[in-house]
């Protein structure tokens, strides 16, 4: 049964407790306790969950879902907001102005670009992440969507950069992962 239903057992009966908890442990079989159902093993959950796994991905694949792959040109737009934060952290932003101001991060940007860094910018998200924080949820999210909109816009207007490298895609990409036989091939 357990533990709790074992009944003591004296010093002087056996001798030693171990043994004798031992053998009370093997001659304690209760009646109640249903017969245990051979387990599988490790193996074999594994095997039943990949073929499972493998019989959804090759159901997918012979019927995909039109909702899935269909592009809808009314989400265009809502597609370039995904490309900005929707949250912000005040302590990163409060980090990245103090690494700014600190004597290593005025090193760095010494080193790297020949002259000390102002640090305006930091200064200006760490605020912001400070205003935002008397808002309710939909109007911080907009408002944050809308900073990362402006200071995209300002990095564009000094002109381009090295870090310019990849340009900023306007719609989705879809069927990525369709195999050889994707309609979406360029040829």
């Amino acid at each position: 049964m357990g533990f709790w239903s074992r009944k003591p057992v004296a010093a002087s009966d056996s001798a030693s407790p171990i043994s004798a908890a031992a053998s009370s442990a093997s001659n304690d079989s209760s009646p109640s306790t249903p017969s245990q159902a051979p387990t599988k093993s490790r193996d074999d959950l594994a095997d039943e969950e990949l073929s499972a796994f493998l019989k959804t991905i090759q159901s997918e694949h012979d019927h995909p879902s039109s909702s899935k792959h269909a592009s809808s040109s009314g989400n265009d737009s809502n597609f370039q907001d995904t490309l900005y934060p929707t949250t912000m952290s005040c302590r990163e932003a409060f980090d990245e102005l103090y690494f700014c101001y600190s004597l290593g991060g005025q090193f760095k940007n010494l080193y790297r670009y020949g002259a000390y860094r102002e640090c305006a910018d930091k200064s200006a998200d760490f605020w912001f992440c400070m205003r935002t924080k008397m808002y309710g949820p939909v109007a911080k999210k907009e408002m944050i969507v809308k900073y990362h909109k402006e200071k995209e816009a300002q990095k564009y207007k000094r002109g381009p950069s090295s870090e310019d490298v990849w340009r900023v895609r306007t719609e989705p990409l879809t069927g990525l992962f369709a195999g050889p036989d994707s309609t979406n091939e360029k040829s």
